[in-house]
């Protein structure tokens, strides 16, 4: 009886890349790679380096499986499990949105601010609000980053919020982290403990309905919808946060706030009202106006009490 042939690292690599190119994937050596690794619990160094490693045929099974979803577009994070930020690996599954490296945008202008932010705490506790926190990417790496902070963390959704408090267990657990399961605004209980606050951030669905069709499939048939999609133009919920982020905030307090291609002029327009003094857009690597930095006027006109 003929056995089938002993399968190596090298002949893996070469079969998934070929199978992922048959597919269409314009990344395939690359992604053939990741997913090796991930099966053999190693870096990618060491798999590159050890070409002639036998793997037994269990393994060879799960890695056809994993191919397979590859070839079926599931993004290569949830087959992973896994997505860098700011330098820190997150646990990332379909229930959360996926953390791109635009998003560290927020956490740049945030430090930016750091000191302006801790004079405005005047000695007490930094309060960050994260409005849709999704993996907990914006709310843990700020509670790890500016020391002193007390963070407030919101989704709607249950299953985020569970993946959100895993990673703040792995990552941040000796920070000030609280998550709760609300629609952008705090409950009236959470917000008299944790706000007014000082600094909120918020990366929240912006893609216009109109643009689904053109997503790539990874983002179209695996990321969460509610995560994704802002009605007609995209701006739906940034609507409703605006006005929101002028109560939360306390009187001098910093409003940033992701935005997509083409909405920086509409987003400004929104801050136009009496809540808000300094505004500025700040482009990403690819020079898209990405990030609105808005300051609260400091004074109380206005503004109702928390």
């Amino acid at each position: 009886m003929n056995r089938p042939p002993p399968h190596t690292i090298r002949s893996l690599l070469f079969s998934g890349r070929r199978q992922l190119q048959q597919a269409g994937l314009a990344q395939a050596s690359w992604d053939a790679l990741i997913l090796l690794a991930f099966l053999l619990n190693q870096e990618k160094e060491f798999v590159l380096s050890h070409p002639d490693q036998m793997i037994p045929a269990a393994r060879v099974a799960r890695f056809q499986k994993l191919l397979l979803a590859r070839q079926q577009r599931t993004p290569l994070q949830y087959l992973c499990g896994t997505q860098e930020f700011w330098g820190r690996t997150f646990r990332v599954n379909p229930a959360v949105l996926i953390p791109r490296p635009e998003t560290e945008l927020l956490v740049e202008r945030a430090l930016a601010c750091r000191e302006k932010l801790k004079n405005l705490a005047q000695g007490g506790p930094l309060r960050v609000a994260d409005i849709g926190t999704g993996s907990g990417c914006l709310a843990i790496t700020l509670a790890l980053e500016l020391e002193g902070s007390s963070v407030l963390a919101l989704d709607c959704s249950a299953s985020a919020l569970r993946t959100a408090r895993r990673n703040a267990r792995a990552l941040a657990p000796s920070r000030e982290i609280r998550f709760i399961r609300s629609d952008l605004v705090p409950p009236a209980r959470a917000r008299k403990a944790a706000g007014p606050f000082h600094l909120l951030v918020s990366n929240p669905p912006y893609v216009a309905l109109g643009d689904k069709a053109g997503l790539d499939p990874e983002v179209r048939d695996f990321e969460p919808e509610e995560a994704l999609f802002g009605g007609p133009d995209g701006l739906d919920v940034i609507r409703r946060i605006v006005p929101a982020a002028g109560e939360l905030l306390v009187p001098g307090g910093l409003l940033l706030l992701e935005i997509g291609l083409g909405q920086s002029e509409a987003v400004l327009t929104l801050l136009a009202g009496n809540h808000w003094e300094t505004k500025q857009v700040w482009p990403d690597l690819q020079g898209i106006p990405r990030c609105v930095e808005a300051w609260r006027k400091d004074c109380a006109t206005g503004i109702h009490a928390l």
